[in-house]
């Protein structure tokens, strides 16, 4: 989708509103889900180390 953007852009000048604001959409949702997987990450390494102070 951003290189789609990027093209637009080059031939027209500018790109649709539209076309930004999906942009932006897109990367909020990138940015949710990168932060659910960061904080399962962390959770898995806290439950991995928790084990190892078992064993």
């Amino acid at each position: 989708m951003a290189r789609d953007l990027l093209d637009m852009v080059a031939l027209e000048s500018r790109p649709a509103p539209a076309a930004l604001e999906e942009l932006e959409a897109a990367v909020g949702r990138l940015d949710g889900t990168v932060g659910q997987m960061a904080a399962s990450l962390a959770n898995l390494i806290q439950s991995l180390e928790r084990q190892q102070g078992r064993w």
